[in-house]
């Protein structure tokens, strides 16, 4: 199945690797919308 372990392999690479992984941080350039 697809997606399956995914969150778990970002971990651990957020975690083994702190040098090399980090975590996106979501960007746009749209002004919010009232319910966001």
């Amino acid at each position: 199945a697809p997606n399956v372990g995914r969150h778990e392999l970002r971990r651990r690479l957020l975690q083994t690797e702190p040098n090399l992984f980090d975590v996106a941080i979501p960007h746009t350039t749209r002004a919010r919308r009232l319910h966001e």
